[in-house]
């Protein structure tokens, strides 16, 4: 799964690994506008990046195959994907608690 986010100066969506190092993306830069994003960020990027993706992948997968088990139960993705939602601090909260 690609991870997508908005540009906080020209509010255009983009996929996360548009932004990785080059060769692969703009290096930082917001590839519509071209704001240069936190610079410090940038070495952690790739990795947390290509991790969380693979995480959400497999997650998925996971989910499904158990479902396709038929396991005699039923699995509740709604019920799960609002604790997962609510489990995610929204951006504004993360940056109270860091300052």
């Amino acid at each position: 799964m690609k991870l997508e986010a908005v540009c906080n100066t020209c509010r255009r969506r983009f996929l996360l690994t548009e932004i990785l190092p080059p060769p692969e993306g703009s290096g930082g830069r917001c590839p519509f506008c071209g704001t240069h994003f936190a610079r410090h960020y940038v070495a952690a990027l790739p990795d947390l990046v290509r991790s969380v993706e693979a995480a959400a992948d497999t997650f998925a997968s996971s989910f499904n195959r158990l479902a396709d088990m038929h396991p005699g139960f039923d699995l509740n993705a709604e019920d799960f994907l609002k604790r997962l939602r609510a489990a995610l601090v929204p951006t504004e909260e993360r940056h109270d608690e860091s300052a």
